[in-house]
Formats: C-alpha cells, structure tokens, sequence
C-alpha cells in the first residue's frame, strides 16, 4: 500500500488530530484487502491517550467511508501505565509476530524501544511514531507536537503571571520520555532566557508514571519548598494532575 508523506512535526496539536494523522500516514483509499494497524499508546487511562485513540478510530471510520467497505482494521492495545516498558516491548512483539499491516506507537522510553520495533520494520512493517521520539532512522514517519515549543510557551506564560519575579518548581515526568523530555527543557529554556528574576528552586524531581507517584513526589517539594513558592510546572497529565491533589491537600 501507498505510504502518504508526513512533515517530521506538527506544531502543537490536538491528541485526537495526532491519532487521526498518524492512522492515516500508514493509509491509502485504495487496498487490495484490509490493512490491520495496530496502535500502542504510553498508557491507557490517561485522558490524553483515550483521546488519542478517538483520533485513530476515526481515522478508521473516515477511511473506511471513502473506501466503501471495511479497508482498514485498528487495534488499540498498550500497557495500562506509562512506565511499564516491559509490557509495551510484548505489545509491539506480538504484533510483529501476527504480521499486522502497520504499527503506530508512543514510546515509552526513546531507547528502551528501539530493537523492537527495528526488528518490525526489518520484518517490513511500517513503524509511524507518534507523540514522543525514538532514537532510531528505522521508522516510516514521525507526529508530534513540538515538545520544545510548548515548553517554551508554558514558560513565558508562568512568566508572565508572575511578573517575571518570584520562585519556582518544575515536576518533571520520568527519564526517557522523549516528550517530556524536550517539554521541560523547553520551559527553562524560556524561564532562564526571558525571566533571569525568577528563581527555580527544584527541577530535577520526577513524578512517576501514575498521578498518586506524582502526588508524593509534590508533596515532597511542597513540603520542602512551599512557604517559598509562588510558581509550579508540572510536563504532563498525571504530573499535573498528582501535584494539584498535594496542593490542594496543603
């Protein structure tokens, strides 16, 4: 099947776009039989991540649509958190091993993945990755938001409402997490270039894969720093959503 060409990063946009463009790169209306794509999130209970997954079903319902019958088959399987990169290397195994037509995943850790899907693709299966990079030249295409960017934009914002003065923290997610990664280099980047008056007291605290990780990894920093803190960033989903429970506890 035809391969539709995909610039290497779309800037900033929406988890069900990122499903819905990365379904379609490994797509064409014209098939000699139905493809089975299968696409393997970081996690599965993330909020993020069940949109993602509306992105790829309609991405199958639309190409399906135009095909006039059932062209395109998705599977959506992935670990249930974003730290289990055990369970997302059988995933990807299992996969390779029932001959799917294309793989579409979020690695879980740049590296850890790697010889995985390396050996999908020498097994001629088309490997789009989306959402987070992969060190590896072995892949058809790669969606992302710009990571970098959008930690710059959440660093002028943090900025900005703090009138350039005051002291933050910065939660981090985990170490590999390509996009993360890149998320909270970008937000010092801007913090140390546009705001030298803002102080960051904490940023090398990571928060787990879940959000009751996160909730103690905050309420550490909290405890630690709190009296002095008029600013937090926090890269992702359940960062955010463990330190807003310890914020709230306190």
């Amino acid at each position: 099947f035809r391969r539709r060409p995909v610039p290497a990063s779309f800037s900033l946009m929406n988890p069900r776009r990122l499903g819905l463009l990365a379904s379609l790169v490994l797509s064409s209306v014209v098939y000699a039989k139905e493809l089975t794509i299968a696409v393997i999130p970081k996690g599965t209970t993330h909020e993020f991540w069940k949109s993602v997954h509306a992105g790829a079903v309609k991405a199958e319902r639309e190409i399906n649509a135009a095909a006039g019958r059932e062209a395109v088959k998705i599977i959506w399987k992935g670990p249930l958190k974003e730290d289990d990169r055990e369970q997302q290397v059988q995933v990807i195994e299992n996969f390779t091993a029932q001959r799917v037509s294309g793989i579409v995943i979020a690695p879980l850790d740049r590296r850890a993945l790697v010889a995985p899907l390396e050996s999908a693709a020498r097994g001629k299966i088309p490997v789009v990755v989306i959402d987070s990079g992969l060190e590896t030249k072995a892949i058809s295409s790669y969606v992302s938001t710009d990571n970098r960017e959008g930690g710059r934009i959440a660093g002028r914002q943090l900025g900005k409402l703090l009138g350039g003065k005051g002291n933050i923290i910065m939660l981090r997610l985990q170490v590999g997490s390509a996009s993360t990664e890149e998320r909270e280099e970008g937000f010092l980047e801007a913090i140390k270039k546009d705001f030298p008056a803002i102080k960051i007291l904490s940023s090398d605290q990571h928060a787990g894969a879940s959000r009751d990780t996160a909730k103690q990894a905050a309420e550490n920093l909290l405890n630690r720093f709190g009296k002095q803190l008029n600013g937090i960033f926090a890269s992702n989903e359940s960062a955010t959503a463990g330190m807003l429970l310890a914020v709230r506890d306190a």
